[in-house]
């Protein structure tokens, strides 16, 4: 499968988008003048169906929405940004826009600035990890329960963020309950 990619334009509104979260929620990243470069990724189409092949963008193998990622010193200093996030073409002109400020939101906040510059005079960038980052099958998770390494991971995350970042989490607590429940008969 082919991907392409074209730089994205202000028939985007992604600079817009962006400058407003930076605005909000990601002011060092200005203060600081961190350029981002926003790339959108085209995937490829069957000529017949015009359905697309597959992911424009994967990330270890899965699917991506949006990749961030730091640019190496050459290319910062040949004039391409200190920060490249790259979109999945189709899945943004198909979002709202409140789907689209959250991706756009979350690839922001991968990029982390520091206070000292480079050999370039640019800002150290670093990228930022997920605060939760874990794989999942549902099969375990249904066979094992709490046992799982996946139920015990979603645990955490109501343990440590509580119940208001996962709406409707009671329903699927209460699932696997009675999955554990059917195991210890």
């Amino acid at each position: 499968m082919s991907t392409t990619f074209r730089r994205a334009n202000e028939r985007d509104e992604i600079n817009e988008l962006a400058a407003d979260l930076i605005a909000k929620f990601h002011k060092p990243l200005a203060e600081r003048g961190v350029a981002i470069d926003y790339v959108m990724a085209i995937a490829e189409k069957d000529e017949r169906t015009g359905k697309t092949k597959g992911a424009a963008l994967k990330k270890n193998g899965v699917r991506a929405l949006g990749i961030t990622r730091k640019l190496p010193l050459k290319d910062r200093a040949m004039g391409r940004g200190d920060v490249e996030i790259a979109l999945d073409c189709d899945w943004w002109e198909a979002a709202p826009e409140k789907e689209r400020r959250a991706l756009l939101d979350h690839e922001l906040t991968h990029i982390a600035v520091g206070l000292d510059n480079d050999d370039i005079g640019r800002p150290i960038i670093a990228l930022r990890y997920h605060d939760y980052d874990f794989g999942w099958f549902r099969c375990v998770a249904e066979r094992h329960g709490l046992s799982s390494q996946e139920c015990q991971q979603m645990a955490l995350i109501v343990e440590e963020s509580g119940q208001y970042l996962l709406p409707g989490i009671t329903v699927a607590t209460e699932r696997v309950s009675r999955v554990q429940r059917l195991e210890v008969v």
